[in-house]
């Protein structure tokens, strides 16, 4: 995938409702009493906020069954002080988010200088750069010193592991490593979410017809924007997944935005409207469409125990299409319920499967069942993988005019 796309531009709405600076040392309590108040266009006064999630939680900030709002954060920085979600927009309806960026202090990266690398190409040693987080963070992104581009050749490295090696230096081992990276390439290494966080900067859950305009990304302890489930009709006007400012103390630019996708659309009816985005240096794929399949656990007739191959997704819904490949017979779900697997009546011989899965197995799948009931029924047996054709994004938009990576990257 190219490291760089830069795409063509979009509209602007107007604006009508300001709140003072004085009322918003942090701008989430005022928000939430001017939607309380049904206020129909929201503006946060400019400036940068640091900001936790409130009362243990998980999200810096939730916009949670918004509907028909408008919300102007044009000049806001929110910086999350903590490795996790930094917005959730869930279950909304007609929203507008404009001119938020989204930073993390503490970095989801670091980055540096391959030192050394060991004679049997077991691994390297990295030294990171000042100002950067002195973290043996282990998903590694290797890069020409000349062009600052993803390495010619490079492959992804999975199953590294990482140690600190004194003060500023990380050795990451993998077999063959030192075959990728020598001395003198740079190199940035990422992570995902804190323990008791989660992933993502910027997600969009279960929601119809939300608009992103000039939202910036400039890092990510995960995604930069993920989209997945409901209606869809999503557009991202002018956005940008980019890397940010130099660190304090750093003299060396970021080589990193997002730690995985950039921009990820998931399990939605229909794809959005990308226009005027640019996208840099994310540490995974810079845009995607994609469904997801579920695999079969059980079947009476035509109802059918279903799971996620994605613990994440909430699942097909009541009048989705469900399928085992495209041109195979369909059936539509005429209702459907979340249940556990003890609650499922596995057999002995699925439950073992489960048990026993290993990662990115075809059984490792999520421990959450859905239960369908269909208006047909198909001969389906456990193990079988079926998908939603009404789930796939279609419908989507993106336009592009080059790519600005060279090629090989």
């Amino acid at each position: 995938m190219p490291r760089s796309l830069r795409l063509l531009c979009c509209l602007l709405l107007p604006l009508n409702l300001t709140l003072s600076a004085s009322e918003l040392p942090d701008f989430r309590p005022a928000v939430t009493e001017a939607l309380k108040r049904g206020e129909k266009r929201i503006v946060i006064p400019p400036g940068v906020y640091r900001l936790a999630p409130e009362g243990g939680g998980k999200v810096v900030w939730n916009l949670s069954g918004v509907k028909d709002t408008e919300i102007v954060a044009e000049g806001v920085t929110l910086l999350s002080t903590k490795l996790t979600r930094a917005v959730a927009i869930h279950g909304c309806s007609q929203v507008i988010l404009r001119g938020l960026t989204v930073d993390y202090e503490p970095l989801p990266f670091t980055q540096g200088v391959v030192i050394a690398a060991a004679e049997d190409k077991s691994w390297i040693e990295v030294k990171l750069h000042a100002g950067y987080p002195l973290k043996p963070y282990s998903r590694i992104d290797v890069i020409d010193a000349a062009t600052r581009y993803r390495k010619k050749g490079m492959p992804f490295l999975w199953g590294t592991k990482a140690e600190m090696r004194g003060e500023d230096v990380v050795r990451v081992g993998r077999e063959g490593i030192g075959a990728a990276a020598q001395p003198g390439d740079l190199a940035s290494l990422n992570t995902g979410p804190a323990p008791d966080g989660i992933p993502h900067a910027v997600s969009i859950e279960n929601c119809d017809a939300v608009t992103l305009d000039r939202v910036v990304v400039h890092s990510a302890p995960g995604m930069g924007i993920l989209e997945n489930d409901g209606e869809g009709l999503g557009r991202y006007l002018n956005c940008k997944v980019v890397p940010g400012p130099r660190p304090t103390g750093a003299t060396e630019e970021r080589l990193l935005s997002s730690s995985w996708d950039a921009m990820q659309v998931k399990t939605v009816r229909v794809g959005p409207l990308v226009k005027g985005c640019e996208i840099r240096e994310a540490g995974d794929d810079s845009w995607s469409v994609q469904s997801s399949d579920y695999l079969v656990l059980k079947r009476e007739g035509k109802t059918v125990i279903l799971a996620s191959r994605d613990e994440f997704t909430p699942g097909v819904q009541k009048g989705d299409r469900i399928q085992q490949r495209l041109g195979s017979p369909a059936a539509k779900i005429v209702s459907r319920r979340d249940l556990s697997r003890q609650e499922a009546g596995l057999s002995d011989e699925v439950m073992g499967k489960l048990k026993d899965a290993p990662a990115w197995s075809e059984w490792r799948v999520s421990p959450r069942c859905i239960e369908v009931l269909l208006d047909a029924e198909l001969v389906l047996q456990p193990g079988d993988s079926v998908f939603s054709p009404d789930r796939m994004g279609n419908g989507f938009e993106f336009w592009t005019t080059r790519s600005t990576a060279p090629a090989g990257c």
